[in-house]
């Protein structure tokens, strides 16, 4: 689930707009960096988390493990989607919740996880924001119907108000440039595969016992320097479906996506 609220947002962290006022944000900003240690993601395979975590989780079963998996995944889409738009407008915690804990940014219950990321300037970009843990779950998951339904309205509704700007209908501003930007989401997500399963092994390595997870530090690290988001070739947890990768290939598109 994307938390589609709308943040206060901090200094630009994007390399192409440096803040130089705020210094304090900037030591802050490195102090997080050096908590982050992206090596021990590096050699972590996203199917050995369960074992990793065994000790932090030990009441967890096998199966709630699994599910966390599935969560992360789905909201490493969401964060994969906001870090290439070069957005600000992140909250601080995110969280992918541990069954028989309280978070205390997502309260108690099943396991479920949230990237807080804020409404986008560019429809285009939020809507791609929003659609991406759908398309994602959607091409690992095609029988779950429940996953992404908030992101699917916040979907639709930034489509609607599309349509009301360019003077459209809703059917017309779907078919142009709704399923543009399902089809530029998809392949998107394909691209960055290995890059997908590497943040959401990120996001289960650095969340506390509760499920929350500092999300400013994993922020920084791929802001640091955009090259990162290219994650090179790892064993992922999901594979790309053979139809899924056909049907990008297909498209021949090149992917664009708004900075914001």
């Amino acid at each position: 689930m994307r938390d589609a609220r709308r943040f206060s947002d901090p200094p630009n962290l994007s390399p192409n707009t440096p803040n130089q006022k705020d210094t304090s944000m900037t030591i802050n900003s490195k102090r997080q960096l050096r908590s982050f240690d992206a090596k021990s993601v590096d050699q972590t395979r996203l199917a050995d988390i369960p074992t990793i975590l065994s000790a932090r989780h030990a009441h967890l079963s096998e199966g709630h493990h699994q599910e966390r998996l599935v969560v992360a995944t789905h909201e490493a889409s969401h964060l994969l989607l906001a870090l290439l738009t070069h957005t600000t407008n992140f909250g601080s915690y995110a969280y992918i919740r541990v069954p028989g804990r309280s978070s205390k940014q997502g309260g108690k219950c099943g396991v479920n996880g949230s990237i807080p990321v804020g409404h986008l300037t560019s429809h285009k970009a939020d809507m791609m924001v929003s659609l991406a843990g759908s398309i994602f779950s959607g091409m690992t998951h095609p029988t779950d119907v429940n996953m992404g339904q908030c992101d699917q309205k916040d979907y639709e509704k930034r489509l609607a108000e599309y349509a009301n700007e360019e003077g459209i209908s809703l059917e017309m501003a779907e078919e142009q440039f709704g399923q543009m930007v399902i089809d530029e989401t998809a392949a998107t997500l394909v691209q960055y595969w290995t890059t997908i399963d590497w943040l959401a092994a990120a996001l289960l390595l650095n969340c506390s016992a509760d499920g929350d997870i500092k999300l400013r530090p994993i922020i920084d690290y791929f802001y640091a320097d955009p090259k990162r988001l290219v994650v090179p070739a790892r064993s992922t947890y999901f594979q790309v479906p053979e139809k899924h990768a056909a049907y990008v290939a297909t498209l021949d598109l090149k992917v664009s996506i708004p900075n914001e």
